[in-house]
């Protein structure tokens, strides 16, 4: 860190075995001492960000900038943007709230059911765990950082019979980004983005996110085919749901103090005060 910069000073040893060469070229392009990133990284412990100050803003056409929200919380990571013309425009800064990730970098309050509990029970097979290589603090920041702040990718969900959902993910920034990178280093695909479905009034899901493997992820046996008493399958569509109750997305909203956000029309670029 030189004067709030990061730059890539080397190689370390690798943590898991499997790392991934997408998500390594992108972090050392951006962290090259040689230039200037375009997007930034707002790092925070339980913090929202207000663009209210931009209220009223026009570019220099005189066309009305409609920002998506004026205060709103960081739940685990935010890009501001806004709409002009009916067309949505992402930002340049990805908000970062470390404090809705545990000591592991997993985030917090999520719950995983995984498919065939009882064929793992029944085989003394170890199930599956939801880790920080999934939906973590990495995952979070490719997401938000590279994805939307970089590359404007959006999560705009892809129609629910398209081949990219059926076989990449479920909007383009997990399929040309975050799916991309879970191949890479061996684990499940996210298939499904956006919030829980309430089965009645009294469930408490607020959000639920599938893993499993995509039809173009891995070499995916024909399962229809199996028996109820078949060990689990290696790679199964469905591996199993994360998710996070309507209680504990309360407790990752909370905000313990506001970033204001000012957008500059002239750079057209994002910036924290």
């Amino acid at each position: 860190k030189e004067n709030e910069m990061l730059y890539y000073d080397g190689e370390c040893q690798p943590a898991y075995e499997k790392v991934s060469s997408t998500a390594i070229n992108h972090w050392k392009k951006e962290l090259n001492r040689e230039q200037i990133s375009k997007g930034k990284l707002l790092f925070g412990y339980s913090f929202g960000i207000d663009t209210s100050g931009n209220r009223n803003m026009k570019d220099e056409k005189g066309n009305l900038i409609e920002f998506s929200t004026e205060k709103e919380p960081v739940v685990m990571g935010l890009v501001p943007g806004f709409k002009k013309n009916d067309e949505i425009n992402i930002g340049n800064i990805a908000c970062i709230d470390l404090g809705d990730f545990d000591e592991n970098l997993k985030a917090k309050g999520y719950e995983y059911r995984i498919s065939y509990p009882n064929r793992y029970e029944v085989y003394n097979i170890k199930p599956p765990e939801l880790t920080c290589r999934y939906n973590g603090l990495t995952r979070n920041i490719e997401h938000e950082f590279i994805g939307h702040a970089l590359l404007k990718l959006t999560d705009d969900n892809y129609e629910w019979n398209s081949i990219e959902g059926e076989t990449l993910g479920p909007n383009p920034v997990e399929a040309k980004l975050g799916n991309i990178i879970r191949r890479e280093i061996g684990v499940p695909d996210r298939k499904t983005y956006g919030g829980g479905l309430k089965v009645n009034r009294y469930d408490d899901t607020a959000m639920k996110i599938e893993f499993g493997y995509l039809n173009g992820s891995m070499e995916n046996p024909d399962i229809s085919k199996s028996q109820f008493y078949d060990p689990p399958p290696k790679y199964p569509p469905k591996e199993g749901d994360a998710i996070l109750s309507e209680r504990n997305y309360e407790l990752i909203r909370k905000i313990n103090y506001i970033v204001k956000i000012k957008y500059d029309t002239t750079q057209k670029l994002f910036d924290f005060i």
